[in-house]
């Protein structure tokens, strides 16, 4: 994950979009944490071809950590700072994976990934909203430990479609209440979540 570049993640953002554009009439963005903010930024770059609607699962607009990870970034920057970081967390920062993890996740990162990281919260952050029209439904939680929920509640209210739903999750399977359905964290309340996607593309379509 450290060796991929802000121009790495956005050029597959843009591929995969056009991918999906070649394979189908009408393309849904669907992104889930650091996946959710690629997803808007390449909504409010493409609105020459929008696509169909975004789902947007715990969008990371702004990290919970926020402090911790511009000091990171920082200190990375600094003078041997990647060497020193890498002295003090044995090259990883994170943690080792637990049961089948690294099927799904990655536990652990080189603290130059943070760099990536920060860039991409740096590209989103000044985009107008309000330009994008493409139909908008986010899921979060209040309890998220991963992301900044109030400011997911802030972007949600500068899109300007004409039709967008916010959907507060209060049960999930994830300890960190970051990841709202899914087979491996909360395979519980997929279904629902499902049922509720469904729901909100029918309604665009009618």
């Amino acid at each position: 994950m450290g060796e991929a570049t802000l121009n790495d993640w956005l050029n597959d953002t843009n591929e995969a979009y056009e991918i999906g554009r070649r394979l189908g009439a009408e393309v849904v963005l669907i992104g889930t944490s650091m996946g959710g903010a690629l997803a808007t930024w390449l909504a409010e770059k493409r609105r020459d071809a929008p696509p169909l609607a975004m789902i947007l699962m715990s969008p990371a607009y702004a990290a919970k950590d926020a402090k911790r990870q511009q000091d990171l970034i920082q200190m990375v920057y600094l003078p041997w700072g990647e060497q020193i970081i890498r002295l003090m967390t044995g090259g990883y920062l994170g943690r080792a994976p637990i049961d089948d993890e690294l099927e799904w996740r990655t536990s652990r990162m080189r603290p130059d990934a943070y760099v990536t990281i920060g860039a991409v919260f740096e590209l989103v952050d000044p985009i107008d909203l309000g330009a994008i029209e493409s139909p908008v439904f986010i899921a979060y939680s209040k309890e998220d430990r991963a992301v900044e929920q109030d400011t997911t509640v802030d972007r949600f209210q500068r899109f300007s479609a004409t039709y967008k739903t916010l959907l507060e999750v209060k049960e999930t399977g994830d300890p960190a209440y970051h990841l709202l359905a899914g087979k491996y964290r909360s395979p519980q309340t997929t279904a629902g979540m499902v049922e509720a996607i469904q729901a909100f593309l029918k309604k665009i379509k009618e």
